[in-house]
């Protein structure tokens, strides 16, 4: 079993090494790294939709303005109809009962008699027993309304709530800014490291096959005769062809894990092949620190958000102090009921009418959320200054920082032209046996360390450069 799994992993290795190997080899850009890499990272497409959140609640916000119009519709069925049980005696007034009397006398005696107690005022008052189940309405009711509500004055809290969600839709787009910034800045990380690589793979490359050549005239000088040449200096010639050797492999890896980093960052295949092109190089544009801290103070998205903070609790305030003033609503219904028992007059009803409420008192609430809206918004004014020296001190180091890699890239440019120019007159002179074999390897070595220091101190720079753009939202 240990046997087959042992082959089973030699084949699958060797199937995805040569897929790999076969996988087509693409050039990029700087650019075309970045671009991939803003269209693919989920965080900024969690950023986006953050954004797209912040203007639905704007518009939520703004719907305050407008009037609420509802309507409502309901059909019941009671278990039975609605009735009144009406029971007890009912006393006439003295007119009907002094008719009613008349009326029931059955003989012209009765009738005398009557007459004289009515003209006396002594004939008592008449009282009808009552036990009747009255029928209110149908058990069937159909109901339909239209209901109408217009806020003609909140004391402010409406227009505080849709700046409030105006500002959340700007910080939504400085955090969508910042973000992209943030990927900028990874993506020229990892672009330039990876290029680093290559170049110094490249540097490998050059020094083993300029070596091979000194060797091979080393070992033609020693062979003929050489006074200067030995066998010694062969050795020591192949030797140091070696240690590039083992140098060039080192970069190779190198180069490999900065390129499977940056095609990760990029959200592309692991199994992608690329080769990176030389960017045009970005010239510092020297403002001076003054203005460079001042520029980062207005475009950083960071800075920004602080202040957008601090206008959102300000329209806070005036949301809390708003609970103060009185709330004014314009307010009407349109009615509808279908029902047997009910006057036609009466199914179709409206009415319109105007609503105040004001908060008399309420436990000391309102006093302190305007405390709170207060205390939250110095919070923030505090933390805003601090972020100010902060960011101040970032710029200040990242400015300085570039300096000196600037003129590092200088010095090392310079030098890397005096490197070669040396190697090559060494070369020159070697092949006229008039100096030593150390000498031309000492004058390849110092080439070659002078190129790797060149391309590190490159490096430098673009990654200083990157991160002081990142501060100002370059």
């Amino acid at each position: 079993m240990k046997k087959r799994a042992a082959i089973l992993s030699i084949l699958l290795f060797l199937g995805v090494d040569s897929y790999c190997e076969n996988s087509e080899i693409k050039t990029i850009t700087l650019k075309e790294a970045i671009d991939t890499a803003l269209s693919r990272n989920k965080t900024r497409l969690m950023t986006k939709t953050s954004l797209e959140i912040a203007k639905a609640l704007h518009k939520q916000a703004l719907s305050a303005r407008y009037p609420s119009l509802d309507l409502s519709l309901s059909a019941v069925r009671k278990d039975k109809d609605p009735s009144f049980l009406l029971k007890g005696d009912v006393e006439l007034p003295q007119n009907l009962s002094n008719a009613l009397a008349l009326a029931t006398a059955t003989t012209p005696n009765q009738r005398e008699q009557i007459m004289q107690a009515i003209k006396a005022g002594t004939l008592p008052k008449q009282k009808i027993p009552l036990d009747m189940d009255i029928k209110l309405a149908d058990r069937d009711i159909l109901t339909g309304s239209l209901n109408l509500r217009y806020p003609i004055y909140t004391g402010g809290k409406v227009s505080s709530l849709i700046k409030e969600s105006e500002l959340g839709v700007l910080n939504a787009k400085k955090d969508l800014i910042k973000n992209e910034d943030e990927i900028r800045y990874l993506i020229k990380r990892y672009y330039y490291g990876a290029l680093l690589a290559q170049n110094l793979k490249k540097v490998a490359r050059d020094s083993e096959e300029k070596t091979k050549v000194i060797c091979e005239l080393t070992e033609k000088l020693y062979k003929g005769e050489s006074m200067r040449v030995k066998k010694t200096d062969y050795l020591k010639c192949k030797l140091t062809l070696s240690l590039i050797k083992n140098a060039k492999e080192e970069t190779k890896e190198r180069e490999k894990e900065a390129k499977a980093a940056l095609i990760y960052a990029m959200g592309e295949d692991y199994t992608k092949k690329i080769v990176l092109k030389e960017p045009e190089r970005e010239e510092f544009k020297d403002d001076g620190l003054q203005k460079t801290v001042k520029k980062a103070f207005e475009k950083n998205p960071l800075l920004q958000k602080l202040s957008i903070a601090e206008k959102i609790y300000e329209e806070k305030i005036k949301e809390a102090k708003s609970a103060n003033l009185p709330q004014i609503a314009l307010f009407g219904e349109a009615k509808k009921i279908q029902s047997d028992f009910i006057n036609d007059e009466d199914k179709n009803s409206w009415l319109i009418g105007v609503g105040a409420k004001l908060s008399l008192f309420n436990g000391f609430r309102t006093q302190n959320e305007i405390l709170e809206a207060k205390l939250k918004r110095k919070k923030i004014t505090l933390q805003k200054e601090l972020y100010k020296e902060a960011l101040a001190l970032k710029v200040k180091r990242a400015y300085f920082k570039l300096l000196r890699s600037k003129k590092q890239l200088d010095i090392l440019k310079k030098a890397l032209k005096i490197a070669k120019e040396n190697r090559e007159l060494n070369i020159r002179a070697y092949e006229q046996d008039l100096v030593e074999t150390r000498d031309v390897l000492q004058a390849q070595i110092m080439e070659t360390t002078t190129m790797k220091d060149y391309y590190l101190a490159r490096y430098d720079y673009e990654i200083s450069l990157a991160e002081l753009e990142r501060l100002l939202s370059l």
